[in-house]
């Protein structure tokens, strides 16, 4: 990985290979939705729902605010933009630039907005990708017009992206009317937020303050879904929860179909794992020469937090650590290691052989 900069301290990257086989997160959340009150382009802090609401007035980003609250959110850093009169919806730059610093909070884990047209998710997606290295490690909800599920298929596509993930179809509010809001995507944020184990799949997971969804899904319906990167929703017996949890990530760069980044597992195992090698040597070896027994000890302390996640089963395996100096930088020390995802269950097959 070659570094382009004079700063100090520990830079990360990451890339996957593909293997073929024979309740309480307290995250933080970053918003950015159509605002009534409040100033253009500055970050607010938001703890409740009644704070939104004072804030922000009755808008969209305090709707917003509710169901990312009622799904487990800790904390919202939330960025208000304005309406360009009656009718008209902010430019997605305006999303972009919002965008952009909430993706530089450190904290933020997951960037949802209250737009479901496909360049403002765009938008989302290139500041998500485009974070420093030190806060790259985000994940963004979209929701996509659901008038018809090949638009949402067609929306998904189109971003195709590990780091997005586009929920289908639409949610209803609490009183049973399709709401202005993308509700689906907030709640689906703000669950994936409250689980605080990164290897449990958000299959089945609840998602509270909806009215259900708009429209149902029919089992072809929701293997189109999940196959082009949607992650489809369900409302049964008045709950409506997450059919199945992937991302956007469907091709690689050559238009060929890649399931490495499908599962959200597979994203969120890596933000949890790199983000806190990387903090640790961050924190314990800021001030260190580059000898052999400084590599020896930064080894160790790698060793020490893979081990920490194969007890958790948030990783299956680990191996190959390498810690070099550089060969042509004295005082870069390059750390590499491998490691094996854990996989959550997508579907039991019960066989029964019956004798009569």
């Amino acid at each position: 990985m070659t570094i382009n900069t004079e700063r100090s301290g520990v830079f990360t990257s990451y890339q996957a290979t593909n293997v073929s086989y024979s309740k309480k997160g307290r995250g933080v959340a970053g918003l950015v939705a159509i605002a009534e009150t409040g100033t253009a382009n500055q970050v607010y802090t938001i703890s409740s729902p009644s704070e939104a609401r004072s804030v922000f007035g009755a808008s969209n980003i305090a709707k917003i605010a509710d169901i990312l609250f009622a799904n487990g959110v800790f904390e919202i850093k939330a960025i208000p933009v304005f309406r360009f009169g009656n009718d008209n919806d902010p430019a997605a730059q305006t999303y972009g630039s919002a965008f952009a610093r909430i993706a530089a909070i450190d904290e933020v884990q997951v960037i949802v907005c209250d737009s479901r047209l496909s360049d403002v998710h765009a938008a989302m997606k290139t500041a998500i990708l485009g974070a420093d290295n030190r806060n790259r490690y985000k994940i963004g909800v979209v929701e996509s017009d659901d008038s018809s599920s090949d638009t949402i298929i067609t929306n998904a596509q189109s971003l195709n992206c590990e780091r997005m993930i586009m929920v289908g179809p639409g949610a209803l509010d609490v009183d049973g009317t399709i709401s202005s809001c993308p509700l689906a995507a907030a709640a689906f944020a703000g669950a994936m937020l409250s689980e605080s184990d990164p290897a449990v799949p958000m299959n089945g997971a609840e998602l509270h303050g909806l009215g259900g969804v708009t429209y149902s899904l029919t089992e072809g319906l929701i293997t189109n879904m999940v196959r082009a990167g949607v992650s489809p929703i369900e409302c049964v017996g008045g709950v409506t929860s997450i059919i199945r949890g992937v991302t956007t990530y469907t091709e690689d760069s050559n238009g060929d179909s890649d399931p490495t980044w499908h599962e959200i597992t597979t994203i969120r195992i890596v933000d949890d794992v790199i983000p806190e090698v990387r903090d640790s040597l961050r924190a314990m070896f800021a001030r260190s020469k580059n000898t052999a027994q400084t590599r020896d000890a930064i080894k160790t302390q790698v060793v020490v937090i893979l081990e920490k996640k194969v007890a958790a089963e948030i990783i299956d395996s680990y191996g190959n650590i390498s810690v070099t100096q550089d060969e042509e930088d004295p005082t870069t020390c390059n750390v590499t290691f491998d490691f094996a995802v854990v996989h959550g269950i997508n579907k039991i097959i019960l066989t029964a052989d019956i004798t009569v």
